[in-house]
């Protein structure tokens, strides 16, 4: 129990009373038995009680008034000054008692009887744990006083939860009566000044639940438990009382006290049990990656792969399991890579991203995606509306879920066994690099409208594609983005294309004739080299730039316009064009960096330049190379 002493430690007198008027008023306040006892705003480290500079209380003065208080002093003090908060004369109603009466901790809604000098207050049911102490604000404290100086006296009893455990934690812990009884919301508390304060509940919460705002990691053993301090109203609990322990997953565990129950002002009570909650199915989940192979064995996946370290890899009844020693998070490109033989893999709900190529060259016999990210038919990986990585294993041709905005960089990269048809649904807007590199057998695929991006390489070697139209809203075309797409014919670019990037149709085998986009104003280094059969080009007008070997080996190319606006032609842009024999060019200032650009081409080419530009071009670098076949041309009939 705890002890009640006078104060005769502290040698300051009390601060005489004074008048309110335009000025703050200060209290002195210290506690019942502050320097053994085991209450308090908070507890020190030798659990003696202790003021916070938080601290605030609420006075109701004799002849004057409510107010709120701040503690003035030091944290760590068992005595200080409380001040007035502010000064006006809105509260001059004045209370007809006798004593000065005060509350911790304050609140705008505690309110006190003149008559039968009761204060109302709330017992709260939410507290938050504080290391080895009560949570600030906690606990109830009342005082009465004929003068300035305050000894507040505890209002409430206390059960101090004792728990220890291995590898256990605690997120929460509610405190319930069985019988129902009242642990918690408004109440009266009369206080007197030579008496102890006695509580009567109003309200009627019949539980208390203590907050940790952090988890908070038990100790190991029996002999150094964590102390988790509840306050509670003085009371008689007829059935007893139960408390529920939950951990950082959720788990729970309760500890019951199934008799009658005292708890006493004034009087701390203990609960102390060994913490032993099941360690959460979710935080196992989170740290293992199941899978199935074709031969029964371990895969060995990148150790470079994940954040978290490997613990375990093993592979028994038919599953393979890879420990981490935490939660995996992220999986990080290639980490899967030449796994030839995983069949099946189900991702943990931990993880968050997953990179590029984690399953490069490794989709011959995977089929099966499980887990979080993976789409309703197990088929592929979406994340946040990105098709991350696909498993077809045998699936000839396949439809990507609604809901999915773009494919994602290597998604389908190197599908190249047996998928041939791909249905892409409305609302993608981009197709990532590399997304269908490599499909070899892939013969077609829908490209809805919306789409504004094919990245890098996206279909690259797919050299089974045999057409392909290219949505209206199509502003982007990466570098090598059709590049050795053999069997590919025509295609009309939209006009809608901004930008083109290099090598794009290269080796493009049976592609005839193409139409440049207004918008685009540069023909990029090798976009068209070796497309063999490519007979027709169509350059705007506004194109400027011609880049080097732009239209190398285009062995089928008789004829082509460079438009006026055109000011460089890059090195051998137009070589070993064998059929290339007319080449009007409209600019009047030969255009640069021309070296080379007909090397290897036809003995029979000719250059039609403007006929008031004939010697500038004969003389220009370069071009004087050619100044055998080049033969002013009036542009203007």
């Amino acid at each position: 129990m705890f002890a009640v002493m006078l104060i005769a430690s502290c040698e300051q007198s009390p601060i005489e009373e004074q008048s309110m008027l335009n000025q703050p008023e200060e209290f002195w306040a210290t506690f019942e038995g502050a320097d053994e006892s085991d209450t308090r705003t908070y507890l020190d480290d030798q659990a003696r009680m202790r003021w916070t500079a938080d601290d605030r209380l609420t006075i109701f003065k004799k002849t004057t008034y409510n107010r709120e208080f701040t503690f003035t002093g030091k944290t760590g003090a068992n005595a200080g000054g409380f001040k007035q908060v502010s000064v006006d004369d809105d509260f001059w109603f004045g209370y007809d008692v006798d004593y000065n009466y005060a509350i911790y901790p304050h609140s705008a809604a505690n309110e006190f009887d003149e008559t039968d000098c009761f204060f109302t207050t709330t017992m709260p049911a939410e507290q938050t744990y504080v290391e080895n102490s009560f949570g600030l604000g906690a606990n109830t404290m009342v005082a009465v006083s004929e003068s300035g100086q305050l000894i507040f006296k505890n209002v409430g009893s206390y059960l101090r939860v004792m728990l220890w455990g291995e590898n256990q934690t605690v997120k929460k812990i509610t405190l319930s009566s069985i019988a129902g009884e009242a642990l918690a919301g408004e109440a009266k508390i009369f206080a007197t000044l030579a008496d102890a304060p006695t509580c009567t509940m109003v309200g009627t919460t019949s539980s208390i639940v203590l907050n940790c705002t952090d988890a908070v990691e038990v100790n190991t053993t029996e002999d150094a438990p964590v102390a988790f301090w509840i306050v509670l109203p003085p009371v008689v609990l007829a059935e007893g009382y139960k408390v529920i322990v939950e951990n950082a997953d959720g788990k729970t565990q309760e500890y019951a006290v199934n008799k009658e129950k005292t708890f006493k002002r004034n009087v701390y009570n203990t609960l102390k049990r060994e913490l032993n909650v099941e360690v959460a199915a979710a935080e196992l989940e989170s740290k293992q990656i199941l899978y199935t192979t074709t031969d029964e064995n371990i895969i060995s996946p990148s150790t470079q792969g994940f954040y978290e370290n490997i613990v375990s890899n093993t592979y028994e009844n038919g599953q393979g399991i890879i420990l981490f020693d935490a939660p995996v998070t992220e999986i990080r490109e290639q980490a899967f890579a030449n796994c030839f033989t995983l069949a099946t893999i189900k991702i943990p709900s931990s993880v968050t991203k997953i990179g590029s190529r984690v399953f490069s060259a490794t989709f011959d016999n995977l089929s099966h995606f499980e887990g979080k990210f993976a789409s309703e038919d197990g088929r592929c990986l979406i994340i946040d509306g990105v098709v991350k990585a696909f498993a077809p294993a045998d699936l000839t041709s396949y439809t990507v879920p609604s809901g999915v905005t773009t494919i994602g960089a290597y998604a389908f990269n190197s599908s190249t066994e047996y998928l041939k048809q791909v249905v892409l649904p409305a609302g993608i807007v981009s197709i990532e690099e590399r997304a269908f590199n490599n499909c070899k057998v892939l013969e077609s695929i829908s490209l809805p409208e919306g789409l504004k991006t094919i990245g890098m390489n996206a279909f690259f070697e797919c050299r089974a594609l045999t057409s392909l139209e290219l949505p209206t809203t199509l502003e982007s075309i990466g570098s090598h983005a059709f590049g050795y797409c053999v069997s590919l014919t025509n295609l009309v670019l939209p006009e809608s294309v901004k930008e083109i990037g290099v090598g794009t149709f290269v080796e493009n085998l049976k592609m005839e004739s193409i139409t440049i986009p207004s918008q685009i104003t540069t023909i990029p280094t090798s976009m068209f080299s070796g497309c063999v059969a490519l007979k027709s080009v169509s350059l705007h007008e506004n194109v400027t730039e011609i880049g080097a070997t732009a239209f190398s080996t285009c062995k089928s190319l008789e004829e082509i316009v460079i438009p006026r606006a055109v000011t460089s032609i890059a090195r051998h842009a137009f070589s070993e064009c064998k059929a290339l024999t007319k080449i009007y060019c409209k600019p009047t200032t030969p255009p640069a960096n021309a070296d080379s650009i007909l090397h290897g081409g036809s003995e029979d080419a000719q250059i039609y330049v403007p006929m008031e530009s004939v010697d500038a071009y004969k003389t220009a670098e370069y071009w004087i190379d050619y100044a055998d076949i080049i033969v002013g041309y009036d542009f203007n009939e």
